[in-house]
């Protein structure tokens, strides 16, 4: 009956913490039910065993589940998912990051349970990343504000950390006031050099998308000092990073690619593709704005083959109008120009963005109907209305080639 506490397939440990039984005794249990087609034995994602529990068992369980006990098996089962998520976490800025993400993938009705519940503190702020970079900000935000806004907190550093998950996820969904208002709440709230550096960096990447570009490198400048200060090297990639790229806009090329060629030597070292994708973005965007196209289009190829293998779609989104801006940036053929404008009009590339994107975005249009001719533009320009992710992949990389190629 312990097992009714959520809707979702489960794992032999963690059901085994749930239920409080030794493992060889709850696999025996569920093999008997197995054999009574009341529970099914499936395959998860890695390989691993887990078990299904049929509707009709789930009501019937919950049905019978004594209060007293429902509780103890609701607090094991956020306590085995939280400690999970923290080791998740923890993986999501290292070498596993893809394998990761798909196991917490894997359990994300155990998540949403635990939420409606009201329960999940911990959990919520351990899994921002993950709804981050899966582009699931829009899903994780408000079960993180309610948690925020609701008299219980663990402690003042939990509401320090959760602050700065809301204003990350705050920033992904484009409410960029939220965002400044959460990251100064971090910053008031938590004192450690490192949790201070890192709320002026997402203070920073707020002034960025609204404009505020010198503040945004006064932020990231005061960041990178104090993750200098305690030698925290993939902090400081990630700042450089982001420095990089507000430098890009104020179109101080040279000093922004210094910047990035720092951030991504470190990246490299410590083998972590979502940060490595990043950072090859931005190298990748300034090399092409310092006319070097051919090198740019190697640089974003290989970006591009990094997110598609982490299922970065909000990165990916953004991604594309580079791809555009290469072609645009020198010498194009018309075969060229014709798969740019269709790339430019698929559904993945029109995006909400900063005011700045879009008027580059508008910018390139303009650029390839003069290149085209406006009838022709039209053509091109429907023609890339209907592809979905994969077709607009595809004619992203293909575009890519072209240039990568020439010499």
């Amino acid at each position: 009956t312990a097992l009714s506490v959520s809707r979702n397939g489960w794992s032999l440990d963690a059901a085994a913490e749930v239920c409080e039984l030794p493992l060889s005794s709850l696999l025996d249990r569920l093999q008997a039910l197995v054999e009574c087609s009341l529970v099914q034995s499936v395959d998860g994602r890695d390989g691993e065993l887990r078990f299904l529990l049929l509707e009709s068992l789930q009501e019937f369980a919950a049905a019978r589940l004594e209060p007293d006990r429902g509780a103890i098996a609701a607090a094991h089962h956020e306590a085995y998912y939280t400690a999970f998520a923290r080791q998740a976490a923890e993986a999501l800025q290292g070498q596993e990051e893809g394998t990761w993400l798909h196991k917490l993938a894997e359990e994300r009705g155990h998540f949403q349970a635990i939420f409606t519940r009201g329960g999940g503190h911990e959990l919520a702020v351990s899994l921002h990343r993950y709804w981050l970079i899966r582009g699931y900000a829009a899903e994780g935000l408000p079960w993180l504000l309610t948690l925020l806004n609701s008299r219980v907190a663990p402690t003042s550093g939990w509401r320090g950390n959760a602050a700065n998950a809301a204003g990350i996820l705050s920033w992904s969904v484009g409410d960029f006031a939220g965002a400044h208002y959460w990251f100064r709440e971090s910053l008031a709230l938590l004192d450690r050099p490192s949790d201070q550096a890192r709320a002026l960096n997402n203070l920073g990447l707020v002034a960025t998308r609204q404009g505020e570009l010198e503040r945004a490198c006064d932020y990231f400048e005061e960041s990178l000092n104090r993750y200098r200060g305690i030698e925290a090297r993939e902090q400081c990639a990630m700042v450089l990073s982001n420095l990089g790229g507000t430098l890009i806009y104020r179109k101080e090329y040279a000093k922004a690619r210094t910047v990035l060629k720092e951030s991504l030597a470190i990246q490299y070292l410590t083998g972590e593709p979502f940060s490595i994708a990043s950072a090859l973005h931005n190298l990748a965007e300034v090399t092409c704005l310092l006319g070097e196209r051919q090198e740019a289009s190697r640089l974003l190829r290989e970006c591009l083959s990094l997110r598609r293998e982490l299922q970065d779609d909000s990165a990916i989104k953004a991604m594309l109008q580079t791809v555009a801006l290469i072609a645009a940036s020198g010498p194009s053929s018309d075969q060229s120009s014709l798969l740019t404008t269709r790339l430019l009009h698929t559904s993945l590339c029109r995006v909400e963005a900063s005011a700045a994107d879009l008027a580059e975005y508008e910018e390139l249009c303009a650029h390839f109907e003069k290149e085209l001719g406006t009838n022709r533009y039209q053509v091109a320009r429907d023609a890339g209305k209907p592809l979905n992710k994969e077709e607009t992949l595809a004619l992203a990389d293909e575009i890519l080639q072209l240039f990568a190629e020439k010499i």
